[in-house]
């Protein structure tokens, strides 16, 4: 790194494979918010703690009864089509998509955050908590100035946030009732819903 101050690394290809207390192991397909929570803070450590300068999901569509995936392809069986297996042969010529909270989690990052940004400074009021607090990251556009902040709570009560501004901003939230739902609200007057990633334009 003293050698090469430019110098970083890509948080690349990743997957939940190892048993844990929190969502499980690996297998067994889950298409809802815990997974999806799971990984936003997992996304937001390797950013903000790591200073990781991409970030990248393991796969992008699946078969499987595995959380491997962001859409889940299957012959109507809800994950037990080929099981650990795959290469149903059925689902050459049709089947039924099914997409995941994780896929929407995802977005929030991705949709967003694009490359040639910067991440800059960002502090709550109240300390953070990656057990059940809530999270935030903050980015910079430096072609127009446009600052994106995600917020990631992991708690089950909804949080009010101050950006201190009077202006409206965009907001984009997923949660177990929403996929990227669009709202503009005041900057000063922000909610972020109990467990759901929040991203908001300035």
């Amino acid at each position: 790194k003293e050698a090469n101050p430019e110098l970083g690394y890509w948080q690349s290809e990743y997957c939940i494979l190892q048993n844990n207390g929190e969502i499980g192991s690996g297998s067994g397909r889950d298409l809802g918010m815990p997974t999806a929570m799971y990984v936003a803070r997992i996304i937001h450590n390797d950013m903000t703690l790591c200073n990781a300068k991409s970030w990248q999901w393991w796969t992008a569509i699946t078969e499987v009864d595995f959380k491997d995936g962001l859409i889940y392809l299957d012959d109507g069986s809800e994950g037990n089509t080929g099981k650990m297996g795959g290469n149903v042969k059925s689902l050459q010529f049709d089947g039924t998509v099914r997409d995941s909270k994780l896929l929407w989690v995802f977005g929030n990052y991705s949709r967003f955050v694009r490359p040639g940004m910067v991440r800059i400074k960002c502090d709550l009021s109240e300390e953070q908590s990656i057990e059940n607090g809530l999270l935030v990251s903050a980015f910079k556009n430096k072609l127009n100035n446009e600052l994106i902040y995600i917020f990631t709570n992991l708690s089950e009560e909804a949080k009010n946030i101050d950006l201190g501004s009077k202006e409206l901003v965009s907001a984009y939230t997923t949660s177990k009732n929403s996929n990227l739902e669009h709202s503009d609200q005041k900057a000063d007057k922000i909610i972020i819903p109990g467990r759901a990633v929040v991203t908001v334009i300035l």
